[in-house]
């Protein structure tokens, strides 16, 4: 996968590339990564997004980085894992009282008069009599702001308004928080990664391809038909289906992937649009009319004459919005399946439209009002759409998908993968695909759920201390000092083993774990005459068949497979040790790293220099030197060597691929051909594990998630 990254501001600081010096939250944004506050995903901080009130309870309550809370909240809506102790805070604190008795809309957009109430309550409602802004007129809101102009949180959006029901911004919260901690000093870090956010996003069959904000396409899934390989330039749109189509700046369209009817041969022509199903595409040109390529069998590619403001493509149909709204169809006439409405899938309603979306023998449209109208087949309830007002509308096969008034996600249909299941939040964009969904979230960051096609990425809710993801789909984690595992359906492994653990690992067909005892209890799918030596340890790790522990005092013993001399220790102390494959490596009291066995590929030649840890793969390894960069040595065959130039806290070399967490607590990965950007994935992240064929995250609140390479040798992340 070719991945095109947008370019940051010169000068970004505070690990996001859309933050420059000399902003006036510079320094808010550089003070909130010290403190851990925000922890925003990927490295887009997204200054102008708005922030919501599950948000604000979040970072409010991280801001004071307070005990753990007795008691509950008492909000029905309160369901996020994460905003339980936020918000239960908050409310026992006499913070918030919520938006009723029984509610706190946590995805509702907080405004920057209940911002300055939450803080004016934060801080013990101080009594200040007065301020000068002309458009603060409610009851409630007069303390709040008058102390917040009075301590100089705010100087208002004019010498004379405060704006009170605007909704807040990311940049202004985080200003607030700054200001209301009586402004402590920074120092910038004026790094600059890329910042990657997106504007569309559109999924199809098993692919997916978003447009970014610099208008570069992006397209990740299985990459079967070669849709994934976007081509260069700048797009307003893209639409996918076995292949992909997208809209440049200029109007011209260009498509790329499978070609069996000629659907990738785009005519000329300035376009505002187009969508593509397996076989043919229709767009909407720039004089309205309606253009179709591609197979057209069932008549599916005649368009009829007339100007249009929309197209939608199903497998043998089309369907278009004309000028006055109304909705004309054409091509194959489908049924449905005897559930539900009895339209044909060309028998559209009457009524003026807005917008409109079709699948293989289905179509949804936007009425005028917000509500939504399906025909066609409705096996599955897919053409059952729900009640309410929605901004946008999205389908395929087997489920539809809207995104309602309050920016939050629907979704309806059969939900074999999960794909149903849309994560909370305020979306800008969102597209269904195949067995899957994908949505842009408000603050420009793409993230995707449904179609988990290895068992092996389906990490255990709950709390974890520790991960480690092995070779052949095995991954494990501490959670309360047990150990859970979690692997693919198909491999017959034993289960985890009973009692309290500290640490795990887990590699190949063996694992290895550290009781809170400091006892070692290892096991293996593999035949292995050795038992679990006697004693303490501080440190175990385990390999493919064998297994090296460091005692209190710091020597090193190993166990198991000796095959390729990897039992072969060195004979003095070291202060961590990782097991690979066939090879194992070690850091010293002096910081420097020793590797002993198998060096087919040089995986056992440690470079020189100072390290604070050190990786075994398999077939290759890796250290995190004191400079905080990253050295890979070893097999390369896959790039798994080229480090990206960036700063870090910890690496893990996997089978094929090399996985880091950055200083600014995202991941990144890098080898294994068309490894997955992690940068997507929401939260901050203390560790990472790469395995073979998986890796899995820990964040920084104890939950982990993973991501895993698809049987057509692509990466995609799973929720």
């Amino acid at each position: 996968m070719v991945l095109l990254h947008p370019m940051s501001p010169v000068g970004a600081i505070g690990g996001f590339g859309d933050v420059e010096d000399g902003e006036y939250f510079s320094e808010p944004v550089q003070w909130s990564v010290g403190g851990d506050i925000t922890s925003i995903d990927s490295t887009c901080f997204s200054p102008d997004a708005v922030v919501t009130r599950g948000e604000a309870a979040l970072w409010l309550w991280r801001m004071t980085d307070p005990a753990e809370v007795d008691g509950s909240h008492g909000f029905s809506d309160v369901t996020a894992p994460e905003l339980q102790q936020p918000v239960a805070w908050m409310a026992t604190r006499g913070i918030t009282t919520g938006t009723s008795a029984t509610t706190f809309s946590p995805y509702q957009p907080v405004t920057r008069g209940e911002m300055a109430t939450f803080l004016w309550r934060l801080a013990g409602k101080p009594v200040i009599e007065s301020h000068d802004f002309v458009d603060v007129s409610v009851s409630w809101q007069q303390q709040p702001v008058a102390w917040m102009a009075n301590k100089g949180i705010t100087t208002g959006t004019s010498a004379t308004t405060f704006s009170p029901d605007a909704r807040l911004t990311r940049a202004e919260f985080i200003t607030f928080l700054y200001r209301y901690n009586n402004r402590p000093p920074v120092t910038i870090d004026p790094t600059t990664p890329p910042c990657n956010k997106f504007t569309t996003v559109s999924a199809g069959g098993g692919d997916a391809c978003g447009v970014r904000t610099d208008g570069t396409i992006i397209c990740w899934g299985t990459m079967l038909h070669g849709e994934m390989v976007a081509p260069d330039g700048s797009f307003t749109s893209v639409a996918t289906a076995r292949h992909s189509c997208g809209v440049r700046t200029s109007g011209a369209v260009v498509c790329w992937g499978n070609d069996e009817a000629g659907e990738t041969v785009a005519p000329d022509g300035s376009f505002t649009m187009v969508s593509v199903s397996n076989l043919h595409v229709c767009g909407v040109r720039t004089d309205g009319a309606v253009i179709c390529w591609g197979s057209n069998s069932h008549g599916q590619a005649a368009a009829p004459d007339g100007s249009f403001t929309s197209v939608a493509v199903g497998d043998e149909h089309s369907c278009g919005i004309r000028t006055n709204g109304a909705i004309a169809c054409w091509g194959a006439d489908h049924y449905n399946h005897g559930n539900g409405v009895q339209w044909g899938v060309l028998d559209a309603p009457e009524g003026a439209f807005t917008s409109i979306v079709a699948a293989s023998s289905h179509t949804c449209a936007l009425r005028v009002n917000g509500t939504i109208a399906c025909w066609g087949d409705n096996l599955f309830d897919v053409s059952d759409a729900p009640d309410g007002v929605f901004r946008s509308i999205t389908t395929d096969t087997w489920h539809s998908c809207g995104i309602r008034s309050n920016g939050t996600v629907a979704c309806w249909g059969h939900n074999w993968y999960g794909q149903l299941d849309a994560p909370p939040g305020v979306f800008t964009s969102v597209s269904v695909g195949g067995y899957f969904t994908c949505g842009v979230r408000s603050d420009g960051t793409a993230t995707c759920w449904g179609n988990n096609e290895s068992g092996s990425t389906v990490a255990p809710d709950g709390v974890f201390t520790d991960i480690s993801v092995g070779r052949h789909g095995l991954s494990c984690g501490v959670r309360r000092s047990k150990v859970i595992c979690w692997e693919y359906h198909y491999l017959g492994r034993a289960g985890p083993p009973e009692g309290s653990f500290s640490t795990f690992s887990a590699n190949g067909y063996s694992w290895c774990g550290l009781r809170t005892d400091g006892t070692a209890f290892c096991g293996s799918n593999i035949l292995l005459e050795d038992e679990d030596p006697d004693g303490s340890f501080i440190a175990v790790s385990a390999g493919d068949a064998h297994f090296c522990g460091i005692r209190p005092h710091g020597a090193v013993v190993c166990w198991g497979d000796n095959s390729a001399g990897q039992l072969d220790a060195p004979n003095h102390p070291l202060t961590m040790v990782s097991a690979g494959s066939n090879h194992s490596c070690g850091l010293r009291a002096n910081n420097t790293i020793v590797c002993w066995g198998d060096n087919m590929f040089g995986q056992s030649e440690a470079p020189t220099g100072l390290f604070k840890s050190v990786s075994a793969g398999k077939t290759h390894s890796c250290g995190l030197r004191i400079n905080k960069t990253v050295v890979c040595w070893g097999d390369n065959w896959l790039g798994q060597l080229d480090t990206p130039r960036v700063l870090f806290k910890s690496v893990s070399a996997g089978a094929d691929l090399s996985c880091g967490v950055r200083t600014n607590q995202t991941i990144v990965c890098w080898g294994d051909s068309g490894v997955y950007d992690p940068t997507a994935l929401n939260g901050s992240f203390t560790a990472v594990s790469a395995g073979d064929g998986s890796a899995c995250g820990l964040r920084t609140e104890g939950s982990v998630v993973c991501w895993a390479r698809s049987p057509a040798g692509i990466w995609f992340p799973v929720k």
